[in-house]
């Protein structure tokens, strides 16, 4: 009941938004309408389901393909950064370690990293699996939340032929919004992300903590073993120690990130694509049938004509993607 006042008042809101548009466009049109054609018309208003029109655009299945690319890069950036944080050993006494022994010690110390990386992991799926449904929720409601603003914009944009001051007013509120929803897509992501890494951070800090009680336990064990070859241990361990580096440097994180950037960017160029090619149609329906507005998404009830089917047969019928200008 909440949520449905909430989608209630954003409906009224954009309402009132939307009458100085119509009022933009009754001007710019009042020029070729009669008191005749207004007396006769029956509907004024038209509505459309812009998520249905969406799934009918010939690029919709492109769309959530970006979508679920997106998903896998988001989880391959956090898992590298996970394993550098179980990765780097702890300081252990060379010493105590000969040929034999340290072969044997390090391939035990690697073994037990490997189910510890791979312990890191799973609980790191787990999390994010366990939000991948809100974060998407947060994420449809950021875009849901311009939905219509961008859409009637771009509609009265379309609907302005001649290139003047008002269409460049309109161009300019356009992408004034998708910048605003942009960065609040980015934000609602970042969020989750950093819960996810808070709620991931004690477990990696207690699985540091096992490992290196691992080693130190077998530390102790092989400090016996190798007491007649300390030295030697000694130089193999130090040389050891300069060989040993990180399982992914900072670069490959950086270039993970920029691959998501990339990604979000691809997905957002998409929406608007299909979006403008919706509006684009619609703005043919609403012409055709004398409409004065065309409103996305309405949630309370109005006496308005539905162009959505309209526009899905025309998706359907040309099998193509409208050009833009």
């Amino acid at each position: 009941m909440e949520e449905r006042k909430k989608k209630i008042i954003a409906g009224s809101l954009t309402l009132v938004v939307f009458v100085f548009f119509c009022g933009l466009y009754w001007q710019n049109h009042k020029e070729v309408t009669t008191a005749g054609n207004l007396s006769t018309q029956e509907y004024t208003v038209g509505v459309i389901d812009l998520k249905q029109a969406m799934q009918a655009h010939p690029r919709y299945n492109d769309l959530v393909k970006l979508r679920k690319e997106r998903n896998t890069l988001a989880a391959a950036a956090a898992v590298k950064t996970d394993f550098n944080l179980v990765n780097p050993p702890p300081i252990v006494d060379s010493q105590a370690f000969d040929d034999s022994v340290k072969q044997q010690s390090s391939q035990q110390i690697e073994e037990n990293k490997n189910k510890l990386r791979q312990t890191v992991l799973e609980r790191r799926r787990t999390l994010n699996a366990s939000v991948v449904t809100q974060r998407e929720a947060d994420l449809e409601a950021v875009r849901e939340k311009y939905l219509n603003v961008i859409f009637n914009l771009q509609l009265q944009y379309d609907n302005l032929k001649a290139n003047n001051e008002v269409k460049q007013q309109l161009a300019a509120a356009i992408e004034a919004e998708r910048q605003k929803r942009n960065q609040e897509l980015d934000a609602v992501n970042r969020q989750y992300d950093k819960n996810v890494q808070m709620s991931l951070q004690s477990f990696i800090e207690q699985k540091q903590k096992e490992q290196q009680a691992f080693e130190a336990t077998l530390l102790q064990q092989k400090q016996q073993e190798a007491a007649a070859n300390r030295q030697q241990a000694q130089n193999r361990d130090d040389q050891a120690m300069k060989d040993q580096t990180m399982p992914f440097s900072v670069d490959d994180i950086m270039q993970k990130n920029e691959a998501l950037t990339d990604k979000d960017k691809e997905i957002t160029v998409l929406e608007d694509l299909i979006n403008k090619d919706i509006a684009g149609i619609a703005a043919k329906f609403a012409i055709t049938n004398h409409l004065e507005c065309v409103f996305a998404n309405v949630e309370i009830n109005i006496h308005a004509l539905d162009i959505t089917d309209d526009v899905i047969k025309e998706f359907q019928a040309t099998k193509q993607i409208p050009k833009n200008e």
